[in-house]
């Protein structure tokens, strides 16, 4: 059995400023955002954690520098944990790439212009976790990436729709607990 945690990484300013930024773009965190991850790395103390990983992009491995300085781990940095390259939105406002977000919520499989698709990201994120099942058998890990691969993930070992999922919000202080065994979910909890 494999538990971990996964967490989001904190607000951005392109966050605040309703900025989509996929993979190919980053935002400095937020005074907000900094303080974020470091509420969600208090509720996080008196777990002890066999290894930490996160998403190499900028905005994540902030959020797991001030994590790591809470919990007292460094992160291992991975492009599998990055959030859904959105190819030709990167950096439209929220408002304009939703009004065309529903051709892309409706073919999963199809990548946005110049990017990737859902199943892309999904497959990603189950490999990555598949493989660290493999490998931490009986451990605990902390993971910190990005809601588009909290949702795929949520989503997926919950058997919940993944098309209502894409839309759900989840705040930047989310912390998720699941419990897998052989792939299969044996629990899973929302903390905060």
């Amino acid at each position: 059995m494999l538990t971990f945690y996964i967490i989001r990484h904190g607000q951005t300013e392109a966050n605040r400023d309703k900025i989509v930024m996929g993979s190919k773009l980053d935002a400095p965190l937020t005074d907000e955002g900094k303080n974020n991850v470091k509420n969600v790395g208090e509720k996080l103390k008196g777990i002890k954690f066999d290894d930490f990983f996160c998403s190499d992009l900028g905005r994540t491995v902030a959020s797991a520098t001030i994590v790591s300085g809470v919990l007292g781990i460094d992160a291992k940095k991975t492009k599998e944990l990055r959030e859904l390259d959105i190819g030709e939105f990167t950096g439209w406002k929220n408002k304009d790439y939703h009004n065309r977000f529903p051709h892309y919520k409706n073919h999963l499989n199809e990548a946005f212009p110049g990017g990737e698709s859902f199943d892309n990201l999904k497959k990603r994120a189950f490999d990555f976790i598949y493989s660290l099942e493999e490998r931490y058998n009986d451990k605990t890990l902390l993971i910190l990436s990005h809601v588009g691969i909290i949702r795929a993930l949520v989503s997926y070992f919950n058997d919940f729709d993944y098309d209502e999922w894409i839309n759900k919000r989840l705040g930047h202080e989310y912390i998720g607990k699941f419990v897998i065994n052989k792939g299969k979910l044996v629990s899973y909890e929302q903390i905060n």
